[in-house]
């Protein structure tokens, strides 16, 4: 029985870290408009509609970076994963969001 073991330690995928990144970057985003939305007793303006807007398209573009992570070569894909599913969470709880703000 063969198992493959290999102690090279491979380098992180730049576009992974980079989907990540913006995950971080939506979130503290969507911080900020929750935050100011509170202040203002839900009587909030065109600012914190524009940053979550922002967070939702950083999280569109977080998602392509990371599914785009996938095309390099010899990487480890751990920040592309990690990237991947926090900004899907992050896109799908901005829809939430937006669809109990309807009601």
């Amino acid at each position: 029985m063969e198992t493959k073991i290999s102690y090279i330690k491979k380098r992180y995928a730049k576009k992974g870290i980079l989907s990540t990144f913006l995950f971080l970057v939506a979130f503290l985003f969507l911080l900020i408009g929750i935050g100011m939305a509170f202040k203002s007793n839900g009587n909030s303006g065109l600012i914190v509609a524009a940053l979550g807007f922002c967070a939702m398209l950083l999280s569109i573009t977080g998602i392509a970076y990371g599914f785009s992570a996938y095309t390099e070569e010899d990487k480890d894909y751990f920040f592309a994963r990690i990237g991947i599913v926090a900004n899907i969470l992050l896109f799908l709880g901005m829809i939430v969001i937006i669809i109990f703000g309807w009601r």
